[in-house]
């Protein structure tokens, strides 16, 4: 059950992505490196079909062809936190809001939550009130 709700929240996620690119038109993603995007693609798909470590393998290729690249950042934090890697799944989230907050704030968002997971009580205080200005400012 908790596999099932974690692939569903991983599905919003993309749907997400898809839907609030900002100044991104529909089907685009941020990189135009087709190498990256490939990759990342390719390990959706097997986070799909619950293979983590190949999903895990393609996403950080895709993070390696191109660092700038929000969506596997992204989408490897949510794998890293779903594993219980809660130190990694920060780095990434971290570096998906260093890139770009404003892409998806829903990050900003998870990584606070993951701070507070990990005792990181200053940061985590820190990204909520980030989180918040995107909305009350």
């Amino acid at each position: 059950m908790k596999r099932l709700l974690l692939i569903l929240n991983f599905t919003f996620l993309i749907l997400s992505l898809c839907y609030s690119q900002g100044n991104l038109s529909p089907g685009t993603y941020t990189s135009t490196n087709k190498k990256a995007i490939k990759h990342f693609e390719e390990g959706r798909k097997y986070y799909e079909a619950r293979k983590d470590a190949e999903a895990e393998k393609h996403l950080l290729k895709a993070i390696e062809k191109d660092k700038n690249f929000v969506e596997p950042h992204v989408a490897i934090a949510y794998l890293y936190m779903e594993q219980n890697k809660k130190k990694e799944g920060i780095y990434h989230f971290q570096q998906a809001v260093n890139i770009n907050a404003k892409y998806f704030p829903r990050c900003v968002y998870d990584l606070a939550v993951a701070q507070l997971l990990c005792g990181l009580y200053e940061d985590a205080e820190k990204n909520l009130e980030n989180y918040f200005e995107f909305f009350f400012t």
